[in-house]
């Protein structure tokens, strides 16, 4: 028996190629912040572990760049739904991330 190779909402190239462009450039600043507050994670927990002033204020300042990249993907994800009206099933692939 054949099975159905039809594709589903999530996972098919959506009809806008500008917008699957900006769900690939808005999933792909995500994963840079997410990894970005990982290293900072991982950077904190050692400075406390050791009791390192020097690895802590370095956390510290790390910080303010992940509020500005925090601050600039709320911005575009706002600019997102409001250029491109998405539904529901346009956004479950970057939320994944």
């Amino acid at each position: 028996m054949r099975r159905n190779s039809q594709r589903t909402p999530t996972n098919s190239p959506h009809i806008l190629t500008s917008f699957q462009a900006a769900i690939t450039a808005f999933q792909d600043k995500l994963l840079i912040m997410s990894q970005l507050a990982e290293v900072s994670l991982n950077r904190a927990m050692d400075g406390l572990l050791q009791r390192d002033d020097a690895i802590c204020a370095r956390v510290i300042a790390d910080d303010e760049e992940l509020d500005h990249l925090g601050c600039a993907i709320d911005s575009e994800g706002v600019g997102l739904l409001v250029r491109y009206h998405p539904i529901a099933s346009d956004l479950r692939r970057p939320s994944r991330a």
